[in-house]
């Protein structure tokens, strides 16, 4: 017979894995964009306006404020309808009947965010489980981040990030925590440079197994496929650093990419050029630079 005190030891451990059992610790696929230039506008709200003359600057910086903020936040929602009426029409993914039927079968489509002022995270948990391939919900976050982050360029607004896989759970409700967020913040801050979104070493390896996955199911097949996909998103910069190709060929079959968006895009970004060349800023100049060339190629 237990003692009282094994018994009460055995209910706080049972009580414990309950605890646990309410939230997921594993890896995550996790995109971090980071909306530039806000620091500046919100700094120049010193006081709230006194005149007529000062309620109108004030009225415009918080247009470029929240208002910016609050259109990248809604940008998420709009490209996930268009993504998800694509892939009712087999346009998104390109699939044959029998490999749209696989994906349907195994893709959760469990990519969730995140805001806090003006970051904002996509991500989704790497289940292995069975009946489920997390390989079609990174091809997904890929696609999305890629889509939000070319049309809000297009508006005017703009951002950098990165995307890798790590550690994390969701100890919170609605709420990512852990390595992973310090990987892709670093990433963010220290390699993403300019108007970009910087690859993980994680992801890559991540997609590298998937590829390498020596079974010949259906389902490993379709897994191979969306990692091939995957890597097609991915390509190496001019100074090394692998980023997301956000405006590349296949990109382009995306359901919100057209050709006025494209204009639009570059429009913004030749106004940019000027300006800065203009105020003698060589940083911001170079930056923009960089970020036509790499459309242009």
């Amino acid at each position: 017979m237990k003692s009282k005190r094994a018994k009460k030891s055995h209910k706080s451990k049972n009580k414990k894995a309950k605890q646990r059992d309410k939230f997921k610790v594993g890896y995550y696929a996790l995109a971090y964009l980071d909306l530039l230039n806000q620091k500046n506008v919100l700094l120049r709200m010193k006081d709230l306006p006194n005149s007529d003359n000062e309620y109108e600057e004030f009225k415009q910086l918080l247009i470029d404020s929240y208002g910016v903020v609050c259109h990248f936040r809604n940008n998420f929602e709009q490209v996930i309808k268009g993504i998800n009426r694509a892939k009712q029409k087999s346009i998104y993914v390109d699939l044959t009947d029998e490999q749209m039927h696989i994906y349907n079968k195994f893709n959760n489509s469990g990519i969730q965010h995140q805001y806090f002022s003006d970051t904002v995270l996509y991500y989704t948990f790497i289940n292995h489980d069975a009946n489920y391939l997390p390989i079609c919900d990174i091809y997904d976050l890929l696609g999305i981040t890629a889509s939000v982050f070319y049309t809000g360029l297009s508006k005017g607004i703009v951002s950098r990030g990165s995307i890798d896989v790590g550690i994390g759970s969701d100890f919170f409700k609605n709420e990512i925590y852990g390595p992973i967020l310090g990987r892709a913040y670093e990433l963010e801050s220290t390699m993403a440079k300019y108007p970009r979104i910087v690859i993980g070493p994680g992801l890559v390896q991540y997609i590298q197994a998937e590829l390498e996955n020596p079974g010949n199911s259906h389902e490993n097949n379709i897994s191979k496929l969306f990692a091939r996909k995957c890597k097609e998103l991915i390509i190496v910069d001019k100074d090394g650093v692998a980023i997301l190709d956000y405006m590349g060929g296949i990109v382009r079959k995306f359901p919100v990419f057209d050709d006025e968006l494209y204009r639009n895009t570059m429009e913004f970004i030749d106004k940019e050029i000027i300006k800065f060349e203009k105020e003698n800023n060589n940083k911001l100049y170079e930056r923009y630079v960089l970020l036509k060339e790499y459309i242009l190629k």
